[in-house]
Formats: structure tokens, C-alpha cells, sequence
């Protein structure tokens, strides 16, 4: 237990729980099933729980996002084609995709850069 250390997922409910329930949420391997189970949360915030944990590298609320703009359309109906990004939760960063731009390399920023703008 002295070496775990969650991650911080920006979700007091998910941050909270991992905090105080991670060292053994992490050692069980508790699936997400199990942690809507024992902490009475849903199944959204016990994916938050598992990589506030580091059970898991797919941020649930950076893939809503990313499913949502996906689905986005101009008002011509056609796809829109503009700037991407999903958060990197192992390494704390965000990493932005632009598309339409000569620069194929995605640029990353951490939390703290991002929040700051």
C-alpha cells in the first residue's frame, strides 16, 4: 500500500475512491463490475476508478468526447474535418491531432499547459 499512487483523473468522486481504495482496487484487479459493486457508482465512474487506479489507459470522459466529435457534421451535412485530441492518462498529457495541416506530428501538452489556456 506505501507504493501506489493514483492518478489523478480530474474527477473528486473517481480521485476520492482510487485514493483511499486503490491500493486494493489495483492489487484485485477489480473489474469494472466489481467496482460499481462495492462502491455503489456507475459503470461510467467505475471506468474513472480504474485509471484514477492505473487498471486502465482509456480515459472514458476523453472518449466521449472523441466519439462525440467524430459524429459531428458541417451544416452541408458533410464530415467536418478539424482538430482531435484525446488525453493521454499514463503520462498526463493531452495530444492534439490537426488534420488539415502540414504538420503530421500530433502535438502534446500536459494537464497543467492545457488548463492554464
Amino acid at each position: 500500500m506505501s507504493g501506489f499512487k493514483p492518478i489523478p483523473t480530474g474527477n473528486p468522486v473517481a480521485d476520492e475512491i482510487a485514493r483511499k481504495h486503490g491500493a486494493e482496487i489495483a492489487a484485485e484487479r477489480m473489474s469494472i463490475k466489481a467496482i460499481r459493486q462495492a462502491f455503489g457508482v456507475s459503470d461510467y465512474m467505475a471506468r474513472r476508478i480504474k485509471v484514477a487506479c492505473g487498471l486502465s489507459a482509456v480515459d472514458p470522459k476523453a472518449s466521449r468526447q472523441r466519439q462525440r466529435a467524430k459524429h459531428r457534421k458541417a451544416t452541408d451535412g458533410s464530415e467536418r474535418k478539424g482538430t482531435s485530441y484525446e488525453l493521454d492518462t499514463l503520462a498526463g498529457e493531452y495530444v492534439f491531432q490537426f488534420p488539415e495541416s502540414r504538420h503530421s506530428a500530433p502535438l502534446r501538452m500536459s494537464r497543467d499547459d492545457v488548463r492554464a489556456l
